[in-house]
């Protein structure tokens, strides 16, 4: 296993969640779980309403950009369910619905004085390699856990991370952008399962 540690400009608050703010919007990044989820909290603090414009917002991973808009889903479902008679007993009858879903909604809504959260994909999609150069730490976890570590600064990340996202104020025409950065600063590697010893919003771990 993998754990990784992001770090950036950004202040944390008390859930170590990066967060972002001006005097009209606030943004929280988290990034804690399974390959690193990208998931956005954003409070509107107008009275006027603002749109997010997923469409022209992106995500760019080591100078990669990614729309953060997917106007395709994919859908799995498995319907069941179960009818009791007192003559027949029981009956069970079973179906299953893939295909994709077309999704036009390209942007959301915030109205005053609210907020939204919304899962935008994942920062990894397969294991990270590490630099044949990178000088690891050998380190203990709790006192019995062996792992090795291996600790970044900016200029040396091997995972830089910047999200830009893309606002419009009701009734104001001009369309604004907030992009902010985050970069690996740490990465544990274990034989064990490491999400039950680093907790923390600004981690993930990739199995």
């Amino acid at each position: 296993f993998q754990f990784v540690a992001l770090d950036s400009p950004l202040p944390r608050d008390q859930q170590n969640a990066f967060t972002w703010e001006n005097d009209s919007l606030k943004i929280v990044y988290r990034f804690a779980g399974a390959n690193g989820p990208i998931k956005l909290t954003i409070f509107n603090k107008l009275k006027e309403a603002i749109s997010v414009n997923w469409k022209s917002s992106a995500v760019v991973i080591n100078g990669q950009s990614r729309s953060l808009f997917k106007n395709i889903q994919t859908v799995d479902l498995i319907e069941g369910g179960s009818q009791h008679e007192i003559v027949d007993g029981v009956t069970w009858d079973r179906s299953r619905t893939n295909g994709t879903i077309q999704n036009e909604n390209n942007s959301d809504i915030i109205i005053g004085k609210t907020f939204i959260e919304n899962n935008k994909g994942f920062l990894i999609e397969m294991r990270t390699k590490l630099p044949e150069s990178t000088t690891k730490v050998e380190s203990v976890l709790n006192g019995n856990l062996p792992v090795k570590k291996y600790l970044y600064k900016e200029e040396n990340s091997p995972f830089k991370v910047d999200i830009y996202l893309s606002f419009q104020i009701e009734n104001n025409a001009k369309t604004f952008y907030i992009s902010n950065k985050f970069w690996v600063n740490e990465m544990i590697k274990s034989g064990a399962q490491l999400s039950y010893y680093l907790p923390g919003e600004n981690r993930f771990y990739i199995d």
